[in-house]
This record gives structure tokens, C-alpha cells and sequence, in this order.
């Protein structure tokens, strides 16, 4: 090789540069951020799932209203009508 080094600046130049790396911070604190954020996506998948499932209050007026004839249906849509101007 045309070039030459000292004896050791590798191992000395390695030695610096893992010195001027910062500490790696221990493994339950690397994993605590995601571990939260876990336990909050887990959190809003069960409100949304709740509040997707609710039952539809007015289910039982409709199927009450279609159970009607369709004169009974004019009838009450009619007086929603007057009651309403």
C-alpha cells in the first residue's frame, strides 16, 4: 500500500469515537414510549369499537312506523306536517 499509519491510530480513532458516542439508555426505558402508545391505541380501538356498537335508539320507532299500514303512515306524517309549520 502506498500509504502508512501509525502504529494503533485505528484502535485510537475507534476508542474516540465510541467515547464521544452518548450512553445507550438501558432497555425498559428504550421500550416505555412505545409500550404507552400501545396502551393508548388499545384504549381508543375499544372506545371506537363501544361507541360503533351502540344500539340505534330510534330502531324500534322505525319498525313500529313501517309495521303501519300505509294509510296510518300518511295519517301520522300529515299531522308531523301541521305540527311543524
Amino acid at each position: 500500500m502506498p500509504y502508512t499509519l501509525p502504529e494503533g491510530s485505528l484502535e485510537a480513532m475507534q476508542q474516540r469515537v465510541l467515547a464521544s458516542r452518548p450512553a445507550r439508555r438501558p432497555l425498559w426505558k428504550r421500550w416505555w414510549g412505545w409500550a404507552l402508545a400501545g396502551v393508548a391505541a388499545l384504549a381508543l380501538a375499544f372506545s371506537l369499537h363501544l361507541s360503533l356498537s351502540t344500539p340505534d335508539p330510534y330502531a324500534d320507532l322505525v319498525a313500529a312506523f313501517e309495521a303501519l299500514d300505509s294509510a296510518d303512515q300518511e295519517f301520522l306524517l300529515d299531522c308531523y306536517e301541521i305540527e311543524n309549520y
